[in-house]
């Protein structure tokens, strides 16, 4: 039963047109930042994962860089997300890119609302799982876990419709995706409905193989360099484990999705009350979760989708909590984010284009030479990129004895890197007279001038 539903009929059309009018503004307002304005710049992960969807779009190799060398191929990651963002057909251009991931956030979003009606949820539950799972895919941005969560929620609806082919398809989407999230999901879904999955796990198989065969045939390197990278990435992260100082960052006061793991903890708590297998996932959702904390993103991934699960379960308590809960979580996850991006187009303008024209203009000079780039300069620059072999565009018979010049992303990084350097550059966000951000969200460098090093004699 929905206790929402029992609420008085004008306060309970009031919370739900609240809520309608709160997620198409946070979809609105933030779908014309990222379309217009860019923002927030990629960094981290995300811009790496963005820089191959640009190589595959641009160049045609999907890839970190357009020498096609073999150590620039993608072997280290399930490929689909890169290959949508490379394959759209909307163009090669920041905007594109921008354009399909706000795409993606909508129709997530609607999606997630078709799967609570057909699971019986409220439209106030609904609504709040789908602001929910918009700031999830905000705070992910163009990493991977943005469309496995839309994948997630397709194959969620496969089974409350009872379309096993369709579930089987959605498995194999999320399989090339993100393959830990989908082995964690694959066991959460296994670990509740084991028995309706195995009533059809003939038309299942069928679809997860034909997926599965149809995009190993897109993928442009043999599958056994993947799965060997895939094997030394998961080794490299399991020698990294041991949560430290940085599980309170990533898993209590993570920016732009503050509190997510207690949510994540009390919705998986509820599903194993109801179906006890579920704890056998404890030790599993331990190693690829907290372990390593910088890995947050995989859980992040599978919040939506148990919180949705939770909600199935009798009680008042539990259909009026985990509602609210997400709306604390999504609202102020989203709304650090739009509030960053709005300040940072209100206090610093145009930066995408005032970085392109400073790196342009050094790189056309004789008198620098280029030492360090941006991360995202395959955006702001693409004639420069992609490439981390940086060759400058001035003449290349000049001999350019000056000085070298590195630039540092400005986002995440408020006080300056250049050594010996006095810097009055300013890069926090205020309101009313007050530091609220210590860095801005947009394209903004730091330009370090140094002495080039002398060659070494003999």
């Amino acid at each position: 039963m929905n206790y929402f539903d029992l609420a008085l009929p004008s306060r309970a059309n009031f919370l739900v047109g609240a809520l309608a009018v709160a997620l198409i503004g946070i979809l609105g307002l933030g779908t014309l930042i990222e379309v217009m304005y860019l923002l927030p710049s990629p960094g981290g992960d995300s811009v790496q994962f963005l820089r191959v969807s640009h190589t595959f779009c641009a160049w045609g190799f999907l890839g970190t860089d357009s020498a096609r060398l073999p150590g620039d191929r993608f072997v280290w990651h399930g490929f689909l997300s890169p290959y949508f963002y490379g394959s759209s057909g909307l163009g090669c251009t920041p905007r594109s890119y921008y354009s399909l991931n706000a795409i993606l956030k909508i129709a997530t979003a609607l999606l997630v609302l078709r799967v609570a009606r057909e699971a019986g949820h409220a439209r106030i539950s609904g609504l709040a799982l789908a602001i929910l799972v918009v700031a999830a895919q905000a705070k992910v941005q163009f990493r991977p876990e943005a469309l496995a969560i839309f994948i997630v929620f397709l194959a969620e609806w496969a089974l409350l419709a009872s379309r096993p082919v369709a579930f089987g398809i959605a498995e194999g989407l999320l399989c090339w995706c993100q393959p830990t999230v989908w082995g964690l999901y694959s066991l959460f879904v296994l670990l509740r409905k084991g028995s309706t999955l195995f009533n059809r796990s003939g038309w299942i198989l069928g679809g997860f193989s034909v997926t599965f065969i149809v995009l190993s045939m897109l993928y442009p390197f043999p599958l056994v360099d993947l799965l060997t990278g895939l094997s030394n990435q998961a080794r490299r992260l399991s020698g990294s484990g041991g949560a430290g100082e940085d599980s309170l960052d990533y898993y209590v006061a993570t920016h732009f999705l503050p509190f997510w793991f207690a949510l994540f903890l009390a919705a998986f708590a509820v599903c194993c009350r109801r179906t006890p297998w579920l704890l056998l996932m404890t030790p599993v959702l331990w190693w690829f979760g907290p372990r390593v904390p910088p890995t947050n993103y995989i859980l992040i991934s599978l919040l939506p989708v148990v919180v949705s699960v939770a909600m199935n379960a009798p009680g008042r308590r539990v259909s009026i909590l985990f509602p609210a809960a997400c709306l604390v979580v999504g609202l102020v996850g989203a709304a650090q984010g739009l509030v960053r991006d709005g300040l940072t187009i209100a206090q610093y303008g145009n930066s995408f284009a005032e970085t392109s024209t400073l790196i342009d203009r050094d790189a056309r000079s004789n008198d620098f030479t280029i030492g360090l780039l941006p991360s995202f300069v395959f955006l702001t620059n693409p004639s420069l990129s992609p490439t981390r072999r940086f060759v400058t565009q001035a003449d290349p018979g000049a001999r350019r004895e000056g000085s070298v010049i590195d630039y540092f992303v400005v986002t995440g990084r408020p006080l300056s890197p250049c050594p010996l350097q006095t810097s009055s550059q300013t890069n926090s966000l205020s309101l009313f007279g007050r530091v609220i951000f210590n860095s801005n969200s947009g394209y903004g460098v730091y330009r370090c001038v140094r002495k080039p090093e002398k060659a070494a004699d003999g």
